[in-house]
């Protein structure tokens, strides 16, 4: 004859409402981290904006330079 073990029942209430408010938690979360991400997108395409615009100024000095020298 095999003994029986006694098994705890499954999930309890307090189990369930632990369950709910880690996942709020979580949520929380990850809705702040998608906004830094986003955040930080947004800063990343300033800058290269930036400096794109900042090329553009050279490149014309340049051709400006040149257009003087062939006069």
């Amino acid at each position: 004859m095999v003994p029986c073990f006694a098994q705890e029942p499954g999930f309890t209430q307090e189990d369930r409402e632990r369950l709910v408010r880690v996942e709020a938690t979580l949520k929380v979360f990850m809705e702040q981290v998608d906004k830094r991400f986003a955040e930080l997108r947004e800063d990343m395409n300033k800058r290269f904006e930036q400096v794109d615009k900042r090329f553009e100024q050279v490149d014309k000095r340049f051709e400006q330079m040149m257009t003087f020298l062939w006069i």
